[in-house]
């Protein structure tokens, strides 16, 4: 969530950003190439603890496949996306830095709350997508859900870009 807060919108507001929006590049090119090194870092993130483990795990006597230390981590990106694209497209709609954040967190626990209330509700929610549960217990990639993680971050992604188009700084 923190990676997707502040943003260009933030700076912009508080003179910051001005100096970036004079250069010969389009506002998306900004907003594309702002996104692009988060959801790197993101992956990162996600990537290098799932590496490290797999690597060090043969130092404590047991085994963990790389593979599936990647896995994991892909899945772990997956769903994690969604919860930076949310937060990076309030980022767009509102100036300052932490409310973006803060609509995240308590949407998340909004969620958390209903999923404690509603067993049969956690299905609909992205926990399977990042805790792999079928992938630790069938070896089953849930592709389906993962794509829609992907394609939500997406359309997400392109309406953030598309606010701070239009905006007039």
């Amino acid at each position: 969530m923190l990676l997707g807060a502040g943003g260009i919108v933030s700076q912009a507001t508080r003179g910051g950003g001005l100096y970036t929006f004079s250069l010969p590049v389009f506002r998306q090119q900004i907003v594309a190439a702002r996104a692009s090194v988060a959801l790197l870092e993101l992956f990162a993130l996600a990537a290098v603890p799932a590496v490290v483990v797999a690597v060090l795990s043969s130092a404590v006597g047991q085994s963990y496949s790389l593979a599936d230390g990647l896995v994991h981590a892909g899945l772990l990106f997956g769903g994690g996306a969604v919860f930076f694209s949310f937060t990076f497209l309030m980022s767009s709609i509102f100036t300052d830095t932490w409310r973006p954040p803060a609509i995240m967190a308590a949407l998340f626990f909004i969620i958390a709350t209903i999923r404690m209330l509603t067993p049969g509700f956690t299905r609909f929610t992205l926990a399977p997508v990042i805790t792999g549960a079928s992938y630790v217990s069938t070896g089953d990639i849930p592709w389906t859900a993962l794509s829609l993680s992907v394609l939500t971050s997406t359309v997400l992604l392109f309406l953030a870009a598309r606010n701070v188009a239009r905006r007039d700084f």
